[in-house]
Formats: structure tokens, sequence, C-alpha cells
């Protein structure tokens, strides 16, 4: 049996023990996380509160403000920075030429060719290194720059002479300036002496008198000099037409 001392103790030990108990109780239960406060489910994460600050655009700066003594000038807004990818239009106005190289400065306008002068196809109407085709054509060129129908005549006659070795050669170039110039008695003359030398009496007789119809009345006084003319020097006929 108990001692009576002892029976106080009692409830004490068993209030120790039901503390005991309790402690251990808490001591075993997991301590709540973030996603379970609130009753809130995991994954919800609450709304922040701060509010949002916009960030500021180095081209939005505000303005400085002049100084009061009023020197400095207002403040220029930078130009926006250019995208490489955006392009840019450009200013639209009146088309303006390029401007000139120095080769276009230096060099002067070009002018038209052109052609021998009328007195250097006749000179080459002249020479015997040009073909008579040639020849033909520089007279009937220099025709038409306008040169006279003497000097036609003249250089037709000269190539002619220069081609006295070749009568077939040459009779084209007498014949032509005798049609160019009616006036001309050189060339018929030289005609006359082909006809002399082939014996063609009538042929020469009437050609001398065409030299005197000319005025060629210097050429019939060679006659009775010429050998090529023995044939009808002492002829009445052609002395009638000195």
């Amino acid at each position: 049996m108990p001692r009576l001392s002892s029976l106080p103790r009692l409830p004490w030990l068993i209030a120790c023990c039901s503390f005991a108990t309790f402690l251990t109780a808490c001591g075993n239960e997991p301590a709540p996380t973030a996603a379970t406060e609130g009753g809130k489910p995991p994954g919800s994460a609450a709304p922040s509160t701060k509010a949002i600050v916009p960030a500021k655009s180095p081209d939005s700066a505000a303005p400085k403000a002049p100084k009061p003594g009023g020197t400095d000038a207002p403040a220029v807004a930078m130009a926006p920075s250019k995208d490489p990818g955006t392009a840019v239009p450009k200013p639209t106005g009146p088309s303006q030429p390029p401007p000139a190289t120095p080769a276009d400065e230096g060099s002067a306008p070009s002018e038209p060719a052109t052609g021998p002068t009328q007195s250097e196809l006749l000179a080459l109407v002249r020479k015997k290194k040009t073909s008579d085709a040639d020849a033909k054509q520089h007279l009937a060129q220099a025709e038409k720059l306008g040169a006279s129908k003497r000097k036609l005549a003249r250089a037709a006659n000269a190539r002619g002479q220069a081609l006295v070795v070749t009568p077939e050669r040459a009779t084209p170039f007498f014949e032509y300036a005798r049609q160019i110039d009616p006036k001309f008695p050189e060339a018929t003359f030289n005609l006359a002496k082909f006809a002399a030398n082939r014996g063609e009496i009538p042929q020469v007789k009437a050609l001398l008198r065409e030299v005197a119809d000319r005025g060629g009345k210097k050429l019939l006084d060679t006659i009775e000099f010429d050998p090529t003319f023995a044939l009808v020097a002492n002829d009445r006929d052609v002395q009638a037409l000195k």
C-alpha cells in the first residue's frame, strides 16, 4: 500500500506524461511549405503586388533645362537609331545631273569627220599611182563639192597626159575633159594626136577644127613643129585653121 505522502505526486506525474506526449506529437508533424500555406494549391504563385516601372529609353530623355544665364542652347533631340532592316526613304526632288569628271571637263566636243577637199581630190586625180576607177570617183566627188568645170577638165587632161603611153587608159580622161568643159581645147588637141598616130586623117582634121572653135589657136601654131602631125601639117584645110 502506498504511502499517503506520495499521493499528491500522482496528478503531477500524469500531467507531465500528458505534456510529454503532446510535445512528441508536435515534433513529428511536418512543417508547412510555401505550396500549402494559406490553403493554396501547389503551382499557383501569388500575384506580385509590385508596380511595373517602364524602362527608360535613351532617346526619350527629358531635355535639360537651360541655365539661368540663357547662354546654353536648347538640347537637340537625338535622331532615332537606324534599324538595318528598315529602309529610310530618300527625299524626292528634281533629279540632279551627275558631276562632271575630270575626263569629261578636259575633253573637247568631237567635231564631225570631214572628207578631203576638192583640191585634194583633184590632186589625187593627177597622180599616176591613183587607180583609174578611184580617179573617176574623185572627179565625181569634186564636182559635187562645187569644183569648176575648168578645174575638172584640167585635172582629167593632166591625168591623160600622164598616161599617154597607154592610150587606152588616157583616152577616157581626155574625153571627160572634152565633155565637161566645151571651151577647153587641150583635151581635144590630145585626142587629135592619138588619131594622127593611128593615121586617121579625116578624124584628125575634124578634131583640129574643134580645137580652133574652142579658141586653141596657139595649139594649132605648134602643128608644123610637131612630128605627130607630119601627115596633115601641109594640108590646105589644116593651114586654113591657123
